[in-house]
């Protein structure tokens, strides 16, 4: 008798841990969600959007969902370019490329390749510039991918 109680026991603690562990994912999946919407946010300067893009990477991070983390990173890019910080939005747009390369994700290949030659562009090296387009150029005509809207 003891041990089945004991086996009951232990069976409602499963469930119970698996559903804390279930709530919590849910609860998590919306604050991402939240975040994601408040750096949308076009009434929040964009130091503020930048911030909540930041927790949203975060929990992109460690959720380990490739399209959150490129959501994230592209939408990230995207604020530094409109706040005119293009050295940093290289330095993200090469997390982007990294990541693209390492899942061999043709599409973000060519959306960061794209990124470089307008960042580049924008900090007025040209030739760089030129280098990430005509690469961008190159892979499109190989994948037959046209990501020309970033």
């Amino acid at each position: 008798m003891k041990l089945r109680s004991w086996h009951i026991n232990f069976s409602l603690l499963v469930i119970t841990l698996l559903l804390s562990n279930a709530i919590y994912s849910q609860k998590q999946q919306d604050s991402l969600t939240q975040y994601y919407k408040l750096s949308k946010a076009d009434s929040l300067p964009i130091p503020i959007r930048l911030e909540y893009i930041n927790s949203f990477l975060k929990g992109a991070y460690l959720s380990q969902k490739d399209s959150l983390i490129y959501n994230g990173l592209m939408w990230k890019t995207w604020l530094l370019g409109k706040d005119n910080r293009y050295d940093s939005a290289i330095i993200y747009t090469r997390q982007l490329y990294d990541l693209a390369i390492e899942k061999k994700d043709t599409l973000y290949m060519q959306k960061a390749l794209l990124k470089f030659g307008i960042y580049h562009k924008r900090n007025n090296q040209l030739a760089t510039s030129f280098k990430y387009y005509n690469e961008n150029f190159k892979l499109s005509k190989i994948t037959k991918d046209n990501p020309l809207c970033i």
